[in-house]
């Protein structure tokens, strides 16, 4: 309904979630992989599919399946798998998507990207580079200097600290992940990283670099201005991308 209200402007990212959002609904982490395969499984069918279908599966059970109005964009909207495991990967590879990976360092994020790129090709086609996204934390400044100073003020505790037992289930239960070797180290306790700071040069050197490592034709990113709750800092740091960082991307 929303990409018919849109005129098919919708993009669609799916995503299993984090370990505490399964265990606040009293549900089994060690099961969010194959739960969230099935529920993208289900949803992609039931856009994709002319005629009301049954699913029985081990999750959802369904005895019809009857989705209207379709949306717009057929067979599909732009849909992206999220994730750095190599379930996301796979899911995303055979199901011929997207993949989308957020705010790990450029060659991290670029060995995730080059399983999707591998598993794209075991499946028969490779994808486009709009069809890897980076969802990033940028801080830019006139300066790198003053972008310095920003990055001084960005806050490195979380404003919420798990217990400890949950926090250890959060390092157990992920360990597909691509980006690192075997299990990764759990972003707990920590403000997610900047991944893109400085003056609107750096900023340009870093988006290149990020566009030859990872691979992605789309960035998603999120402006930071530590220190300010005033729109005008966050209006100014657009402005400034827009003017100075824009024109300068665009061929790449």
């Amino acid at each position: 309904m929303l990409d018919t209200m849109a005129e098919g402007r919708l993009i669609v990212g799916m995503l299993r979630g984090t370990t505490n959002e399964m265990m606040t609904y009293d549900l089994n982490p060690e099961e969010s992989r194959e739960r969230t395969d099935e529920g993208m499984e289900l949803i992609l069918r039931a856009w994709k599919e002319p005629e009301p279908f049954g699913w029985q599966g081990r999750h959802f059970h369904y005895r019809t399946v009857s989705v209207w109005p379709k949306p717009l964009q057929q067979p599909l909207p732009p849909t992206y798998a999220l994730g750095t495991s190599r379930e996301a990967s796979d899911f995303a590879a055979r199901n011929h998507i997207g993949l989308g990976v957020s705010f790990g360092p450029f060659d991290a994020m670029g060995r995730v990207t080059g399983y999707y790129k591998e598993e794209c090709a075991r499946y028969g086609w490779q994808p486009e580079p709009h069809q890897i996204i980076y969802r990033a934390n940028i801080l830019i400044a006139e300066t790198h200097e003053k972008a310095q100073q920003a990055l001084a003020q960005y806050p490195r505790e979380a404003v919420f600290r798990l217990k400890d037992r949950v926090a250890a289930t959060l390092l157990e239960v992920d360990q597909r992940n691509v980006a690192g070797e075997g299990r990764r180290p759990a972003n707990v306790n920590r403000a997610l990283p900047i991944n893109f700071c400085g003056g609107p040069d750096e900023i340009v050197a870093q988006l290149k670099e990020a566009r030859e490592q990872i691979g992605c034709g789309v960035v998603d990113l999120s402006f930071q201005t530590p220190g300010s709750e005033d729109p005008d800092a966050l209006m100014e740091a657009l402005e400034l991308f827009g003017k100075k960082v824009l024109p300068h991307i665009r061929d790449i």
